[in-house]
């Protein structure tokens, strides 16, 4: 009987330290997400100016296209 209870403090000990350690990386991933990473709202602007240039690019390309097959 006294075994059992040894290994439930045990236990009990060792999933207190995995909580504690998993509380700290979250607190570590949510730091990092304020910090270092971009929003949506922030990375709209970037996103219309790149599929803008992609969208010159690729009509100019068929433009060439259809002009070599045109003449």
């Amino acid at each position: 009987m006294e075994y059992t209870k040894r290994q439930e403090d045990i236990d009990l000990a060792i999933v207190s330290s995995d909580v504690k350690y998993l509380v700290k990386q979250v607190d570590e991933i949510n730091v990092l997400l304020k910090n270092h990473y971009v929003t949506q709202d922030q990375f709209e602007p970037i996103k219309r100016i790149i599929y803008g240039m992609v969208a010159v690019i690729l009509l100019a390309f068929l433009g060439a296209i259809a002009a070599l097959i045109i003449k």
